[in-house]
């Protein structure tokens, strides 16, 4: 252990402590930095029910491509990533609205969240299917 000290003490380190408290500090300040960045969503209401979205969003993101990780109808939640690559991922949120349902869309790329109107083509093409856009 003396022999630790030593070294410790010729690197300019006072105590074993000392050390220990810059490695976690560094590790903290490493994993604040890389951490994922919050992403806004874009926010569509659709008139048709919860239900009625959800396996149409699910057969929409898997034909363009979209590994899905999470899909889960009772919390409205859809988290997919593109199995090839820009490496996106996406949440969907498909609520209960008054007259049909709220959909939030999030996404983030390799290099951090996306804009909500790059969601937009998505969000057009969901709409197109169901009946109800262009």
């Amino acid at each position: 252990m003396t022999f630790l000290m030593k070294r410790f003490k010729a690197l300019g380190f006072s105590s074993i402590t000392h050390w220990l408290g810059i490695v976690g500090l560094t590790l903290m300040l490493t994993a604040c930095a890389t951490s994922r960045q919050p992403a806004e969503p874009r926010i569509v209401t659709l008139a048709a029910a919860p239900a009625a979205v959800f396996k149409p969003t699910l057969v929409m993101l898997v034909e363009q491509g979209y590994v899905i990780d999470l899909a889960d109808p009772q919390l409205g939640r859809i988290d997919a990533q593109l199995a090839e690559g820009a490496g996106y991922r996406l949440r969907w949120d498909i609520e209960d609205a008054e007259g049909g349902s709220r959909i939030g869309v999030r996404g983030w790329s390799g290099s951090g969240p996306l804009a909500p109107y790059a969601l937009d083509p998505l969000l057009v093409e969901l709409s197109s299917r169901l009946g109800l856009g262009p």
